[in-house]
């Protein structure tokens, strides 16, 4: 899609420069920078910290972004790129690859049973899982569920506001091919 020896300047630089000095290869109408935060989350039981510092930036096409969130700038700008470690969440998701999380309010306060999201667990660690809100005697819970099978699903009682468990839903996963 870009030129190989403008690929190799392009990752070195911030998305207002990029777009303002590249318009040739990532016009501001055709294309949306996305940063990818800085850290690991685990798709396991040992959930790594979100860091909230851009490490780096990917354009997506606005046609295809267009499509899956509308045209509401505010909800794009709630979108951010994760790297994933663990392997509770292969097939789907695997070690090293990358996950597009839409982090907009409303995907973090409804939950969409069986969706996959990024979850922050009681004790602070983050993870990748599938949810289900289940709601019983009174009390909600979160059901998060690996779907690789070596991993048992889990639940947990929901204590705070909801979006304080719920940091987005995955969107889109990117992988790398050796």
């Amino acid at each position: 899609p870009f030129p190989d020896d403008d690929h190799s300047r392009l990752a070195e630089r911030r998305p207002e420069t990029l777009v303002q000095t590249q318009s040739e290869v990532f016009p501001r109408d055709k294309y949306l920078i996305v940063p990818e935060i800085e850290g690991r989350v685990t798709a396991g039981p040992d959930g790594g910290l979100l860091y909230d510092h851009p490490q780096d930036y990917y354009p997506f096409k606005t046609s295809w972004i267009y499509r899956r969130f509308g045209r509401d700038p505010h909800h794009h700008k709630a979108l951010v790129l994760v790297r994933v470690s663990g392997e509770s969440m292969s097939p789907t998701i695997n070690p090293g690859e990358l996950i597009l999380v839409d982090t907009w309010e409303q995907e973090r306060i409804q939950i969409r049973d069986g969706k996959i999201y990024l979850v922050r667990m009681p004790d602070g660690t983050i993870t990748v899982k599938r949810l289900i809100l289940n709601k019983e005697n009174g009390r909600v819970n979160l059901v998060c569920i690996s779907d690789n099978p070596s991993f048992e699903p889990f639940k947990f009682q929901v204590e705070k506001p909801l979006q304080w468990y719920v940091l987005g839903r995955i969107r889109w996963v990117g992988r790398e091919i050796d």
